[in-house]
């Protein structure tokens, strides 16, 4: 919903993502695509049969061994050339991995992982990477703190004890904590004693360090379930990610419509990403939800909870006016597809951070989290939903995020074919904020022509020409910011088009005034920047401990809150706003992605104007049919409920055609289904059934 749209003082500088254009020739990603093409390389590391090219600075510069073989007297130095003979080359993999990239993934089942996790951090502590013993040792914990059988742990201990010398702890404390830990469902196990004889032969210091252990640790040290404070976290199913298992959703059905009269089956739940926790809402569909679409809601912001859209806008229930509980939504976009909301990124609404972990600063962080979820909500959650359509919606500030997250699906499906894909097929994005610097020319012409439907201008001709005068300067700015980011340029041309065209209607809109830059028609129904009472009525329900009780809201979360204010302020600490996600766009329209804009033609904030004036400016295939193409009505039954402009072309080799569609809403302003439900749902049941708005 672009809350903090007043503070555009930001730069690209730290964006080194490869759906970046700008960053496209950054440190980070030419030595991706060197070691990627095996260009420049100088080193090698041999296992096996196997060869891995490598670049000595990058991985000399990290290991001490390896900085020695390299500068040293010995073999290496004139062959360069190291044997790694003795792992496997799956672990040769991951260690080449983690030296270009800080990470590596696991392709395994979820029973091999802690294993390979354990002779990662061998290889970290022999060959003196710290950062990879450390990075082994922390997905060693999170495995095992999701161990659920003894026999599961038992088989490590002794390549824990093996593989480490007496001064590492860190992995055979871990063991230590989880024999000592009465959870999990093994306490039976432990107690019967069976294993005690075998493991004091095999691996004596391990009974030696857990006798030690009750010296220490008096009472069992707890190695807590996400949800073990929920008042009813024994209702939750916990699914642990194959690929990842620091990665799990809890989850739970709402066995009634007690807190949200939906008349569908509905779960809530949480995504646990490491220390970031996603919450989420899903509803089947009305129709037939076994065969039906999944379908996303992201709402904008940034920092603005997805439950906006739920219970305002397009949800199966909406906030009822006394804000103490909800009613049935006749025109709930869940009629012919399956629906889930997430509040995302972690800090948003009922989403949270573990003590200490950072808040996401931009979109590409923020999609990462997101894939992780969808990989995990699609491929084991509901499987069946694996091979089905999948779409993302939203809004607002859903111009950046639903870009940057439908690049990255496209991304990864294409990188790790063989993980679990997300199948994407189109993205709905309402009155997004795609262009800031589209979105500054669209006041002029939003304010000062009749163009968004009104009767006569918003503003004086006074104003306007002021406006007029000053646009030139500002779009001049803000294009040089796009081109050149830098902290300084960003800030200059955020301060000239504040004061010189966005100011003029925005001091005067919510806390500062009567109007509402989300509908130019309508006055401020409150005094902050969120203009509808709605807003507040859904802050008030969603605090009751009746929905924080059907929920199984963990103590983390003590207050829900409709915006957060502090991944608001993160997001323009991280130069998130200045940037165009066109590119992104323009990225999954190239993949086959079918792309719909569609507008409320009275909003301020992201208007019609400014959208329009991207999209006809962005470079692909059918730019030529689309900027040719004059508008045309659409609606239904002879009532016509707004205009569009759509080109359906074969972008790659196949037969199919993609489709880029901008539609309209008449009378409708930044929340088209609040504003026009019934023309909403219209709107959404014609993209997803034939993707075209023609007759």
């Amino acid at each position: 919903m672009d809350y903090e749209s007043r503070n555009f003082r930001k730069s690209l500088w730290q964006y080194e993502s490869p759906l970046t254009p700008i960053y496209q020739n950054s440190l980070p990603i030419l030595v991706y695509r060197a070691r990627q093409n095996h260009e420049f390389t100088d080193f090698a590391f041999i296992c096996g049969a196997a060869r891995f090219p490598v670049h000595k600075v990058v991985v000399c510069s990290q290991s001490k061994v390896f900085h020695i073989a390299c500068t040293g007297l010995f073999k290496e130095s004139s062959t360069n050339e190291y044997d790694l003979s003795e792992s496997s080359v799956d672990h040769v993999k991951w260690l080449v991995d983690f030296l270009y990239m800080g990470t590596y993934h696991m392709e395994f089942s979820k029973d091999s992982t802690l294993a390979d996790h354990i002779y990662m951090f061998a290889l970290g502590d022999m060959y003196s990477i710290e950062p990879l013993a450390q990075y082994a040792a922390e997905q060693f914990r999170i495995g095992i703190s999701h161990a659920q059988k003894l026999e599961d742990v038992l088989p490590l201990i002794p390549q824990v004890y093996n593989s480490t010398p007496e001064h590492r702890q860190e992995l055979r404390e871990q063991v230590v904590k989880f024999m000592r830990c009465p959870v999990r469902g093994k306490k039976e196990a432990i107690e019967s004693r069976e294993w005690v004889d075998d493991m004091a032969e095999q691996c004596p210091d391990f009974i030696k360090d857990l006798l030690f252990s009750y010296l220490e640790w008096p009472d069992p040290p707890q190695i807590p379930l996400k949800d073990t404070d929920s008042p009813q976290a024994s209702t939750f199913q916990v699914h642990q990610s194959s690929l990842f298992p620091e990665h799990t959703i809890r989850i739970r059905e709402q066995v009634d419509d007690s807190i949200c009269d939906a008349r569908v089956k509905q779960y809530t739940g949480w995504l646990d990403v490491g220390n970031q926790h996603l919450f989420f809402w899903y509803f089947e569909s009305k129709n037939a939800p076994k065969t039906d679409p999944l379908v996303l809601w992201l709402t904008g912001g940034p920092g603005g909870s997805s439950m906006l859209g739920l219970l305002q806008e397009l949800g199966p229930c909406l906030i009822n006016e006394h804000g103490n509980g909800t009613v049935h939504n006749p025109y709930g976009w869940n009629e012919n597809a399956n629906y889930i909301f997430v509040d995302q990124p972690a800090g948003v609404g009922f989403s949270y951070l573990d003590e200490g972990e950072p808040i996401p600063t931009n979109s590409f962080v923020a999609a990462e989290s997101m894939h992780k979820f969808l990989q995990l909500f699609v491929g084991q959650v509901f499987p069946d939903l694996a091979h089905r359509p999948f779409h993302i919606s939203g809004e607002s500030y859903g111009g950046h995020y639903i870009p940057v997250l439908g690049a990255t699906i496209v991304a990864q499906n294409n990188l790790y074919p063989k993980r679990p894909q997300v199948n994407l097929e189109s993205v709905l994005i309402g009155n997004g904020y795609v262009s800031p610097l589209d979105t500054h020319f669209g006041y002029w012409e939003t304010l000062c022509t009749t163009n968004p439907g009104v009767d006569k201008p918003v503003f004086n001709s006074t104003r306007c020409d002021i406006m007029a005068a000053n646009l030139p300067r500002c779009l001049d700015l803000a294009r040089v910011c796009y081109e050149h980011p830098d902290h300084a340029i960003c800030s200059a041309a955020w301060k000239v088009c504040w004061d010189g065209v966005i100011s003029w209607y925005d001091d005067e809109s919510g806390a500062g005034g009567n109007r509402n830059r989300f509908d130019i028609t309508a006055p401020c129904e409150s005094h902050d920047d969120m203009c509808y009472k709605e807003a507040a009525l859904i802050e008030k329900y969603l605090n009751t401990p009746k929905v924080f009780d059907a929920l199984g809201v963990p103590s983390a979360v003590t207050n829900y809150s409709i915006a957060s204010e502090d991944v608001a302020i993160a997001f323009t600490l991280g130069y998130d706003q200045e940037i165009s996600t066109q590119s992104q766009i323009l990225y999954l329209l190239n993949h086959d992605i079918d792309v719909l804009m569609y507008q409320g033609n009275l909003d301020l904030a992201c208007n019609t104007a400014g959208n329009l004036r991207w999209s006809n400016s962005m470079p692909w295939k059918g730019q030529p049919e689309y900027v040719a193409q004059r508008p045309k009505s659409w609606g239904v039954g002879g009532d016509e409920f707004g205009w569009y402009k759509e080109v359906k072309i074969k972008m790659g080799d196949d037969d199919k055609k993609t489709t880029f569609s901008f539609a309209t809403v008449d009378g409708a302003g930044h929340m088209v289904p609040q504003g026009k439900p019934k023309e909403a749902l219209e709107l959404v049941n014609r993209w997803l059934k034939k993707r075209t708005f023609s007759k």
